[in-house]
């Protein structure tokens, strides 16, 4: 049996069944905004200096773990309250080259 968008393994019109459990449903994972602001300066001619300051997920923003999807669970559709986030982390970069 096929279609037009290729051959289909599954026949038409069966009834299909489902668990009770869906282990890939997962949360879209929250927007992390990192920001970078850098300067270079010339020193002489062939020596330049440039400064650099990083700050990686700035809104510190949390991303719990997924929902708990077992029916049969009494946490069935709470969040884990475990936090997968990655923490805010700042550096500052100075490159001399020469």
């Amino acid at each position: 049996m096929s279609s037009r968008h290729g051959p289909s393994s599954r026949p038409r019109f069966v009834a299909q069944t489902l668990s009770p459990r869906w282990p890939s449903f997962q949360l879209a994972r929250p927007p992390v905004v990192d920001v970078n602001l850098s300067r270079a300066f010339v020193i002489r001619e062939r020596s330049h200096f440039s400064i650099s300051a990083r700050a990686f997920n700035i809104g510190n923003t949390p991303w719990f773990g997924n929902i708990d999807t077992a029916a049969t669970s009494p946490a069935f559709g709470t969040l884990s309250p475990i936090q997968g986030n990655l923490a805010r982390r700042m550096e500052i970069v100075g490159k001399l080259t020469w």
